[in-house]
């Protein structure tokens, strides 16, 4: 079954955001949070794994995201829903700005 016929079969879909859900939960994560910290890598940017390690949650820099949204994202998308999980690659499931006031 291909990938876009499985995101309409809505047995697939209560699942896999019961999967989401689940390892986002911030009580399963609650030890998880106290271990975050600046990585030791070039950037500097700030990794959070969750608890079942199937979600990264990274933080990234301006010139990161300029290359994402420059152009990137729309070569990444095609090569993802090409090659359906035969990729290697990291699946970016979102971009979200926190703003603190």
């Amino acid at each position: 079954m291909k990938l876009q016929q499985k995101l309409f079969h809505s047995k697939y879909i209560y699942t896999y955001l019961i999967s989401i859900f689940s390892s986002l939960d911030i009580f399963s994560n609650k030890d998880k949070l106290k271990e975050i910290k600046e990585s030791e890598g070039k950037s500097g940017s700030f990794f959070f794994f969750t608890h079942d390690k199937k979600f990264i949650i990274k933080t990234l820099h301006q010139h990161e995201l300029q290359t994402i949204l420059g152009g990137f994202l729309k070569s990444y998308h095609e090569l993802i829903v090409d090659s359906e999980a035969t990729t290697l690659l990291a699946r970016i499931y979102g971009i979200f700005e926190i703003v603190i006031q």
